[in-house]
């Protein structure tokens, strides 16, 4: 009996020490983990953020909290054309994007076999530098333009061309939000609609596209977001000639040196995306929550 209890005595004092000591591993290792992230993002990310909104208010003249910078943005018919132009991009490579994603990822859905293939073809133009690319759509662009015999095409210095060089880019992203959404349906509505006597189109429209809803409006927020905030697109294809937020404030800094009003333009345009970008982070969060 007296060998017995100090055994057990002892394990009951080293259950804690053990406890207390997996406690410490187990929120310590994920902070260490965590830290060069954290320290990456407060560096390059919301730094500078912070320093464009306070340059954004600043005067450059007086060095004072102003509102100038925003006033003259607004007063501006660049600024109107250019926050237009932003738009009707953003939106219309959306919609394109949407119209071609929705059926390719089906058709990754309903024929696994091919998945790979399918993903291939998807990936294959992101092993090219984006420079390469677009520089690519305009020759191509070109040559379509002097082989097309009605007329000139706006394929080149046009918001139809800078629409078209963007759907590109982002494609794959619409289409991985997609197919998560639609890899999650139960394909045996499909056959038993098939079976009802639904016809391709009806099936598509009462089964796939409800079901690729969730996907759609979290790939056309990130997309949206994307394509709005790109400037290789509107300067290669544009040429110039499709002033839009990003080539504002490129120009506004490296040609006129207006600092100020350059990130005045740029707090409008993170005024149009943030608020989409966050709602997608939240809509992600809800869906990946229990």
């Amino acid at each position: 009996m007296t060998s017995v209890a100090p055994r057990a005595a002892g394990r009951v004092r080293r259950g804690p020490t053990r406890v207390g000591s997996t406690t410490s591993v187990s929120w310590a290792l994920p902070a260490a983990l965590l830290a060069p992230m954290v320290l990456f993002v407060l560096g390059l990310f919301v730094l500078p953020f912070v320093m464009v909104v306070t340059t954004a208010f600043t005067d450059a003249a007086t060095d004072s909290w102003s509102l100038t910078n925003f006033q003259e943005f607004f007063s501006r018919s660049v600024g109107w054309t250019a926050l237009r132009n932003t738009l009707i991009i953003g939106v219309g490579t959306t919609v394109v994007a949407a119209a071609v994603a929705v059926p390719y990822a089906y058709g990754m859905v309903r024929h696994p076999r091919w998945r790979a293939i399918f993903i291939a073809v998807l990936f294959a133009p992101l092993l090219i530098n984006g420079v390469v690319r677009v520089f690519g759509y305009q020759l191509l662009a070109r040559f379509v333009d002097r082989v097309w015999p009605w007329g000139d095409l706006p394929l080149l210095y046009s918001l139809t061309g800078v629409v078209i060089s963007l759907v590109v880019f982002m494609l794959p992203q619409m289409t991985v939000a997609v197919f998560a959404s639609l890899d999650r349906m139960d394909r045996r509505l499909v056959d038993a609609a098939q079976t009802l006597g639904a016809g391709n189109w009806q099936v598509f429209r009462t089964v796939v596209l409800p079901a690729a809803r969730p996907g759609i409006v979290a790939g056309s927020i990130i997309t949206f977001g994307a394509s709005a905030g790109s400037y290789l697109a509107p300067a290669m294809v544009g040429g110039g000639r499709v002033p839009a937020m990003p080539t504002l404030i490129y120009g506004s800094v490296s040609g006129a040196g207006s600092w100020n009003f350059g990130a005045a333009v740029a707090v409008v345009l993170m005024a149009i995306v943030l608020p989409l970008m966050i709602l997608s982070l939240v809509q992600s969060a809800r869906r990946s929550a229990p």
